[in-house]
Order: C-alpha cells, then structure tokens, then sequence
C-alpha cells in the first residue's frame, strides 16, 4: 500500500472487516475497538543517551500515538508473515486472532515485549528529564 492509494487501501480494510465480522459475528465498529482495546499501552521504550552511555526509558505516550504504536504493531505482524498469500488474508488472520485474544497473534506478542520491556527499565525512569 504505498503511493498514496488510498481507495485501494479502504476496500481492502472494508473487505477483512466484513470478513471478521461475519467470523466472529461481531459488528465492524466493534472489532476496531476490540482491536484497539486489546493492543493498547500506556508506556513506550526510548533510548536516551546520558554521559556517553544509553538507556531504555519508559515514557508516557500520547493518544496519537497509542494508535500509531497500534497500526504500527498490525503492520510488523503482517511483514512478519512468511506464507505466501495475499495481504487481506494475512491482515484477515491477524485481525482475527487480536479479536479472539490468542497467544498465536504477533502483534500481541509485540505489546508484550513493549510491556515487558517498559517494566524490566523501570530503574531508568529518572533518566526521562
């Protein structure tokens, strides 16, 4: 999906929302909070280098950005896919298994490491300054 395509990109979420929803006999505007709500963090790790060393930090993330992190999070799951099929059954699949909440989901698993991540820097946090 790149060069700007955007009724292309639209249908194709349009189509792997009707999918999922008939799937999961949820409505579309459901799954996207469910989406949402399942991928959603409150904490993001950046470096920050201090007397010519660096450290993990977490820090506190806006709204904009939780979504970011969140389309970000989808994206990497679906590159991260080596089967050779089509990018709607792949997004498809994904969108799926965050929906259903199973272990199996990449983009889960990032929010996890995120997580993970963010609670084992938590020394560093006077380091944000």
């Amino acid at each position: 999906m790149k060069k700007g395509k955007k009724t292309k990109a639209k249908k194709i979420l349009d189509f792997v929302l009707l999918k999922v929803s008939k799937e999961v006999k949820i409505p579309a505007n459901l799954i996207l909070y469910k989406i949402f709500f399942n991928l959603n963090t409150f904490v993001e790790i950046r470096r920050v280098c201090s007397r010519r060393s660096s450290h993990f930090v977490p820090f506190n993330i806006s709204f904009s950005r939780r979504l970011h992190l969140v389309l970000k999070w989808i994206l990497m799951a679906i590159r991260f896919d080596t089967r050779r099929v089509g990018l709607v059954s792949k997004l498809s699949v994904e969108i799926f298994r965050i929906v259903k909440n199973m272990p199996s989901s990449q983009s889960l698993k990032l929010k996890g490491l995120n997580n993970s991540q963010a609670f084992a820097n938590k020394a560093n946090i006077h380091f944000r300054w």
